[in-house]
Parts: structure tokens; sequence; C-alpha cells
């Protein structure tokens, strides 16, 4: 008889076990087939987290440059989640994890000699359950599971559960990863990551809309690479490449955070600066230009390194333009007007 009874306990936690994995299967799924990873983290973690009868959970992502354990999700008042969320590989438990890739179930961490000095996720206390996230053989990340409701730790069942979802959670992040890839390479030039020509034009015609209905200055830059050509013949396409990577670089340093920064063609880029008069423009794009004329750039082995220079025409709204097409013009009329005097400096609209 109890045997029997034994029987039926342990078919009853399998049926609640498959149970529990089909609804996380289901779930990552449909995660992973249109979400974004933000969202396909913290929605499994917390599906992960009931299935589990626990309260505290992390997913910390690697990073190939640094090969570091970002923490990417966190639930429960668990981990923190930015620049002091690095765990560095082969320290803590997630750093452990995902050094060995093996799946840990303890009792008590702070009781695990593996652990007992660690200075990292001090967050997690009592019993717990990781498992490294692998595909295609590579490293993903790692989750952690904590927090147990009630005084009962984690069973064998529990880890083969977590290491079930571990791979459809790898799976999910993949995906969603191939489709943000994808998303970003409609709107992002591929070379410096600034948005391409026609994300631009999307983006003049809505900015210059908003600064029609709440009567609000828009500035325009167009800035443009002086005697590339000669300099991309003499080094090559490679040496020309990185020279457009460092003036985007240098254009995004001088540039706020609301300034729309893009690749214009292949050695021009355009700058929207909102809420931006023709003066405060001027001055912006004057600190461009100063940037640029102080970088050198290098040339083959054994040369001096090279000097580069760049023009750039400024136009405003309303000063000079009312629509995007003629502000556009003003700005294009104005960049040309560099060149003609002579290359290495700001025209304005005011100036043609």
């Amino acid at each position: 008889m109890a045997e029997i009874d034994d029987l039926r306990g342990a078919m009853s936690r399998l049926e609640a076990r498959n149970r529990r994995l089909e609804g996380l299967y289901e779930a990552a799924r449909e995660l992973g087939a249109a979400a974004d990873t933000e969202t396909v983290l913290h929605s499994l973690l917390a599906r992960t987290l009931r299935a589990l009868d626990s309260r505290c959970g992390a997913i910390l992502l690697r990073d190939p440059e640094d090969d570091k354990l970002w923490v990417k999700a966190s639930l429960g008042g668990a981990a923190p989640i930015g620049e002091a969320a690095a765990v560095a590989m082969g320290e803590g438990i997630a750093g452990w994890i995902g050094r060995e890739r093996q799946a840990l179930r303890l009792e008590d961490t702070n009781a695990d000699p593996r652990f007992a000095m660690r200075d990292q996720e001090g967050w997690i206390t009592g019993p717990l359950l990781g498992a490294p996230l692998l595909s295609r053989d590579r490293l993903a990340g790692v989750i952690e599971i904590w927090g147990r409701h009630g005084e009962d730790g984690y069973a064998a069942e529990d880890l083969d559960i977590l290491l079930a979802l571990g791979g459809v959670l790898s799976l999910a992040i993949d995906n969603t990863h191939l489709f943000e890839e994808s998303l970003a390479s409609s709107y992002l030039d591929s070379m410096t990551g600034l948005y391409n020509h026609a994300t631009f034009q999307n983006l003049l015609e809505r900015e210059l809309d908003r600064a029609e209905r709440y009567a609000r200055p828009l500035s325009l830059l167009l800035v443009d690479i002086d005697e590339f050509k000669p300099y991309n013949d003499r080094y090559g396409h490679p040496a020309g490449s990185k020279a457009i990577r460092t003036i985007a670089q240098i254009i995004c340093a001088q540039s706020r955070a609301s300034d729309i920064v893009s690749r214009y063609g292949g050695d021009q880029f355009a700058v929207l600066l909102p809420e931006t008069d023709p003066k405060s423009a001027l001055i912006f794009a004057e600190k461009i230009r100063v940037s640029v004329d102080a970088h050198y750039f290098p040339g083959s082995a054994g040369d001096l390194a090279e000097h580069l220079t760049i023009s750039l025409g400024v136009a405003a709204y309303p000063e000079d333009a009312d629509s995007h097409v003629s502000l556009l013009d003003m700005a294009e009329g104005a960049l040309f007007a560099s060149k003609f005097a002579g290359k290495n400096r700001v025209c304005s609209a005011q100036d043609i």
C-alpha cells in the first residue's frame, strides 16, 4: 500500500512538473517571437519564480568584450541592475556557474566554501538554484533563483526544471537578439551606428512638425569631410571607413542626448538640434569643426599621421526656412558656401 502511495505521489509530482514546463515553454515561444530582450527576460524570470515557488531571482547575460556577466533582469528586490551589477567570470556564484558551465543546487550559499570569500552577489542568501544559459555551446548567461517560500530548500527536480528552462530561455534570448538586430539594420547605418539617410528624412519631418506645433526653434547642421576622396584613395577603404567612424564619434561626443546625429551620405553627416536657435547652432558647429581639426588620423605604416578637416552648413527654423525641404536646401547651400570659401569652416544660411 505504501509503495502504491509513493508511486502515486511520484506521478503527481511528475505531472505537476510537466505542467509547469509546458507553461514556461509556451511563454518562451510567445515572448521570443515578438518582444524585446528586456521584456523576455523579466517575463520569463517572473514565470520561473512562480513555477519554483520563489521570491527572488536574477538573469545575468555575458558580455563577450569584457567577459563579465551583467545583471539584465532582477525580481524580488534582489540584484541591482546597472554598472554596479557586473560579476567577473569565475567569481561569485554566477561567475562560477558561467566558468564551469555547471548547474548548482545549494542549501546555504553563505556556508558553501567556494563562495565563503566572495565580495560579489552579496544580495544572495539561503538556498539557491543556478544554471548556465547555453546556446550552440556558447555561454549566453546565467540564471539564479533563491528565496524559496517556506523553510524547505530546493529539490533535485527543481534543478531539473531550471535546467530545462535554461535551454528555452537561451533560444528566446537568441531570437530577440536577432529581431533587434534586424530592426536596427533597417534604420541605422551599419558602418557608424548612426541613423541612416532614410531615417534622418523621417526624423527631420517629425522634428519640424514638433517645432511648428509648439513654436520652438530647430537647427540643422550638414557636415562634409574635406578632401576625403584623396585620403581614401591614398590609404585605402579600411582607413577611410575608420576615419568616417572616428568623425562620427567626435560629433556624438559633442552632442546632447536630445540631438539627432545621422550619416547623411558617403562622407557626410547631418545633425538635428531641437530647441536650438541659429546662434547656438553656430557655436555647436564650430566646436565640432575645432575638434576634428585637432584630431590626427593614421596614415599608412611609416607615414606621419594625416590631418582631415570638415566643412559645415547651418540652417534654422523659423529664421531660414518654413518646411523640411527648404530647411534642408538652406543647409546644403550653407555647406556649399563653406566649401567654396576654402573649406574647414562653418557657414550659415544667412551667409548665402
